[in-house]
């Protein structure tokens, strides 16, 4: 059934979708006995309501399913409450999200429930990391993300995909690699295919924002970007292949970076995915603007902020830089969403102000095998393998040793016995990588500006420009401006 459940989602057809809610109604009597059953059908059916841009239907099930008493009672009740945050997920309403989520945690914990709290944490935490409120995410994420077999397999990938990007924005970018790189190991001690195609997705965007674009545009070249899946999860690595494509910047790759950004457009309005609707729109205004299009650039991205506004979305913004800070200002000077854009900004200014964030001295360090799990020995990442099967790895192909899980793994808990962990695809061009701040500047010296105008471009100080000059001759092993461009130019970062 649950299977069935998560074809029913794909079904393109709206009226399909109807006639597929219509047909588990039918059985909904018929599964009186099996708790989970129920629940998960009824899950199904809030979420085909809202695919069918019913988001009334959807939101009166989900409080008939509170209301309903043989629902209720001990452990069985929090995989009821949870529910719901997958549609206040797919319709962009953080604030929803975040409560529920924050309120099951309570029944997680009293009722010592990991499917539960793992749930609650996962949502909780991706929540506050989209309002930008990244210390109150990772404490949400980081207890998920050392016990990952604990928890539901995507709970944990997709947490360790938040929690990575929370330590890259906070310049621990050692740290952020080393969880993304977690994510690859467990698909591969658990034998889960798809939590692999995603994990391995999502080293290529943590490539893509550490500067390493030949490394990401490998990993697009053999991506295959159909057919469109259900988005109900954190990280879409279809998003990865269009900024891959646009941080390239030909007239080839923004042509078909135009193509896959109408098709997702297409999928997420007919599916009334309004939270990676935004999405599409944030990278459509990037593109026009990339075109010097600023008028359609301009409506692109205020459709978005109509959209994100609500929910309180702000990483959606902060996480593709210098070039939507400078978008987001130019709409503001036309009286659109003024103190939204006004609170971005302030966010982007806070950001290039920042240096490191330390790591709390009574924290251990996030590691992919750490504690709970009596089975799991700790063990460093990444593991030992044979260079053969790192370079099978590298390629994005499974060692034929493996097996494979099926599609729905979304509903698929039982991990096989662990096996040898591979390696990661190949060290870094730079001992130590450039942080997205000093990415930005790096950027702007290479089109020859002085400290002064990269300092107005940034929203930051001279003196910050300057100990971010200082932080990148240390990296590149440079002592001057034009051999830094050079250089990153030689290393591929530019």
């Amino acid at each position: 059934f649950g299977e069935d459940g998560c074809h029913g989602l794909l079904i393109p057809n709206p009226k399909h979708r109807r006639e597929f809610i219509i047909t588990d109604q039918a059985l909904t009597p018929y599964l009186t006995p099996y708790f989970f059953t129920r629940i998960l059908g009824l899950l199904i059916r809030v979420v085909a309501y809202q695919m069918i841009g019913e988001s009334e239907k959807a939101q009166s099930v989900i409080e008939k399913m509170i209301k309903d008493e043989s629902l209720r009672g001990g452990i069985s009740e929090g995989y009821l409450r949870i529910a719901p945050c997958f549609f206040y997920w797919i319709e962009a309403d953080l604030s929803a999200m975040l409560l529920t989520a924050t309120r099951t945690q309570k029944m997680g914990a009293v009722h010592q429930n990991p499917w539960t709290l793992g749930h609650s944490l996962h949502f909780a935490g991706i929540a506050y990391y989209h309002q930008n409120k990244l210390h109150a995410a990772e404490e949400k994420l980081l207890p998920l993300v050392k016990s990952p077999y604990l928890h539901h397999p995507l709970n944990y990938v997709h947490s360790a995909f938040a929690l990575s990007l929370i330590y890259q924005t906070w310049g621990r970018a050692d740290e952020a690699n080393r969880i993304a790189e977690s994510a690859v190991s467990y698909a591969l001690d658990t034998n889960n295919t798809a939590a692999l195609s995603i994990a391995r997705a999502f080293l290529a965007e943590m490539a893509l924002r550490q500067g390493r674009l030949a490394e990401a545009t490998r990993w697009a070249e053999q991506f295959d970007a159909t057919p469109f899946t259900a988005m109900y999860r954190f990280y879409v690595p279809q998003f990865t292949l269009v900024r891959v494509l646009l941080a390239q910047k030909t007239a080839d790759s923004r042509e078909r970076a135009a193509d896959r950004l109408k098709q997702l457009y297409d999928f997420t309005v007919s599916t009334h995915n309004i939270r990676f609707q935004i999405d599409v729109l944030v990278l459509q205004a990037l593109l026009h603007d990339s075109h010097q299009n600023e008028p359609a650039a301009l409506k692109a991205l205020a459709e978005s902020l109509a959209l994100a506004e609500p929910g309180g979305f702000m990483r959606l913004y902060l996480d593709l830089g210098q070039s939507m800070a400078d978008l987001l200002k130019r709409l503001q000077k036309q009286n659109v969403a003024v103190d939204y854009i006004e609170k971005i900004l302030a966010a982007f200014e806070q950001e290039g102000k920042q240096t490191v964030v330390p790591e709390p001295a009574d924290q251990p360090t996030a590691s992919p095998h750490l504690s709970g799990v009596a089975w799991k020995a700790k063990r460093d990442l990444p593991g030992s393998s044979s260079n053969s099967d790192v370079r099978i790895f590298s390629r994005g192909i499974v060692p034929p040793y493996r097996t494979t899980t099926g599609p729905n793994s979304d509903f698929h808990t039982s991990p096989s016995p662990p096996l040898p962990v591979p390696q990661s695809p190949g060290p870094q061009s730079l001992a130590e990588p450039l942080t997205n701040r000093e990415l930005d500047v790096l950027e702007l010296l290479a089109q020859r500006l002085s400290n002064q105008e990269i300092a107005g471009k940034l929203y930051i100080s001279v003196t910050t420009v300057k100990a971010h000059l200082r932080n990148i001759y240390g990296k590149l092993n440079v002592s001057k401006r034009r051999e830094a461009v050079e250089t990153a130019k030689d290393f591929g970062i530019l």
